[in-house]
């Protein structure tokens, strides 16, 4: 949530209108509709009633009325407290509570610590503050920072701000810094517990709980391009994707790189004569989606046996579930490519053929720089990495 939000929705509530709203506020209609559809997100509950063109405040927003007319007053306060109003600056609340926790520290180290954040990122974040605010917030020594006068004003608007924010949702003080605290990881799906990237946020989850008591860890599965695009936008912290080309703007490291194998029930390899072009071409064979790293290896090694492979040359099904491809080797007779180690924990008469150096199943740990301490980094990794 951020204060321009704010701003735009009190006026919303004020007018009913949101053509009225982008006059009073100089701003485009769809600005005015998008900050209408990001606060009733944040809080959960509508503002508005829609009845054709018209608007009308649903009972929740009347009951917020009177707070939300009150912070937007702190707001507009705040927004010129350098001595001019820039009220087009994006001034999250996020960066205020961290603005507040380095006031009451006095020490951006140790405010980045306590915020479990590195501290180039903490100093880039105050110094765009008091960029958009046109003011210094913060006097610089070696000892530590101390609040300008513009800074102890501004954190008597910020604490005032973030109470009344935490009343707007209905969210205490300990929910809000659990929220902002939290690291997040995405990660590509697992195809199922027996996979290495089951094991390895498995060991991230329970050493991290062990580590950072008092910081939570959130861990959500999406795609590769998803998780790629999530670390841009910071909806991520740092990402676990399947391949180990990165962009790099980005620092990562491979934390797991296991071989991949041709596998089927032993009875069907016992077929393999040497002839593999032909023994493929004779089987069924179950892979997962194109989205996964495991696919696309795999088509590789295909296409160097058979050439370019279409539905004529390869009898093949998609299945992002390693239980039930392993079914469909052990029980229907059909051909898999998956990591070598995943095949070797399993209690079935499996046999593998190794597809080669070249091909293998590769997993990266990607971060934004400057997001974690090179402690905290170092112990993420060796989580990570403690089963391989």
């Amino acid at each position: 949530m951020d204060i321009a939000t704010i701003l735009i929705i009190n006026s919303l509530i004020a007018t009913c209108s949101i053509r009225e709203t982008a006059r009073l506020e100089g701003r485009a209609p769809s600005t005015v509709s998008a900050a209408l559809d990001r606060m009733e997100t944040a809080l959960a509950v509508p503002l508005m009633r829609r009845e054709g063109a018209v608007l009308s405040l649903t009972l929740e927003a009347q009951k917020r009325r009177r707070v939300f007319n009150e912070t937007a007053q702190l707001s507009r306060e705040l927004q010129s407290i350098g001595g001019t109003n820039n009220n087009r600056a994006a001034i999250s609340l996020t960066a205020l509570i961290r603005f507040s926790v380095a006031a009451q520290a006095g020490s951006i180290r140790a405010a980045a610590k306590s915020l479990g954040m590195g501290q180039p990122q903490l100093t880039r974040q105050l110094s765009e503050l008091e960029r958009n605010l046109d003011c210094r917030l913060f006097e610089r020594t070696r000892s530590g920072v101390s609040c300008t006068e513009a800074g102890k004003q501004m954190l008597t608007l910020v604490e005032t701000i973030i109470s009344n924010w935490e009343e707007l949702s209905h969210a205490s003080s300990d929910r809000f810094r659990y929220k902002l605290a939290t690291c997040r990881v995405g990660s590509v799906m697992p195809l199922g517990h027996e996979s290495n990237i089951a094991q390895i946020l498995a060991n991230l989850t329970a050493g991290w709980e062990k580590l950072y008591p008092r910081q939570p860890l959130s861990i959500s599965a999406n795609t590769a391009e998803e998780l790629i695009s999530g670390l841009k936008s910071r909806r991520y912290d740092a990402i676990l994707i399947d391949h180990d080309d990165f962009s790099r703007d980005f620092d990562g490291r491979v934390v797991s790189d296991a071989p991949l194998a041709l596998i089927g029930d032993h009875r069907v390899m016992a077929e393999l004569n040497g002839d593999m072009a032909t023994f493929l071409q004779k089987h069924r064979l179950a892979l997962p989606s194109a989205k996964s790293g495991i696919r696309q290896h795999a088509m590789l090694y295909l296409e160097s046996v058979l050439g370019p492979v279409s539905p004529s040359k390869l009898r093949l099904i998609e299945m992002d579930s390693i239980p039930v491809i392993i079914n469909l080797v052990t029980r229907h007779g059909y051909l898999s490519i998956l990591p070598e180690p995943v095949v070797a924990r399993l209690p079935f008469p499996i046999t593998q053929y190794l597809l080669g150096q070249e091909h293998r199943q590769i997993l990266s740990f990607v971060w934004r720089r400057n997001t974690f301490t090179p402690t905290m980094l170092n112990e993420m990794v060796s989580l990570l990495t403690e089963d391989n």
